[in-house]
């Protein structure tokens, strides 16, 4: 067999398996944004699991690590086909710990713009939205906790508590700009 025959046959047995491939990625890509773009309740039936308990959802995913176990205040919601990262509850913003997810469904109460720090430069809360809004949150929480205080100790200490918080995640451009 020449050459030339061997080459032309593995150029083309290559070519195939890359355009198969090619178009694999390109199927699985349209179908993971159609799930995104789904509403959440439908694209839990599609996935086949049950919405508002995590732990039918966690039974629902098979066997995995460990099961979920609520942690922390139950969620006021807890048939919503949408669960928040966050809820406030009065005077207390309550952040899932995203750290510990999927195994544990965990909330960290944060009394005060410092503790949204904290939490922030813990990576508790990740996503870019995410945060400016608890940026947003924890400024407020600031400004109310500081209401009585004089106009010179109130800037002072929401200017500590934006530099905080900006710190906690210096890469984010959200954060700044909710900031």
């Amino acid at each position: 067999m020449p050459a030339s025959d061997h080459d032309t046959g593995r150029r083309q047995i290559f070519r195939l398996i890359g355009k198969q491939a090619i178009q694999t990625v390109t199927q699985v890509a349209g179908v993971a944004t159609a799930v995104s773009q789904m509403p959440t309740n439908a694209a839990a039936g599609l996935m086949g699991l049950g919405l508002g308990n995590p732990r039918q959802n966690a039974e629902g995913m098979g066997a995995g690590p460990a099961p979920l176990r609520p942690a922390g205040p139950a969620p006021s919601t807890a048939n919503a086909p949408y669960r928040s990262p966050y809820r406030v509850d009065g005077d207390v913003l309550y952040l899932v710990d995203q750290r510990r997810l999927p195994e544990v469904l965990e909330e960290q109460a944060c009394r005060r713009g410092s503790d949204i720090a904290f939490y922030l430069r813990a990576a508790a809360a990740r996503g870019g939205p995410l945060m400016a809004q608890l940026a947003a949150y924890g400024l407020a929480m600031t400004a109310r906790e500081s209401a009585d205080r004089s106009a010179l100790q109130r800037d002072s200490e929401l200017r500590r508590v934006t530099r905080a918080i900006a710190l906690s995640r210096p890469g984010s451009r959200m954060l700044d700009w909710s900031l």
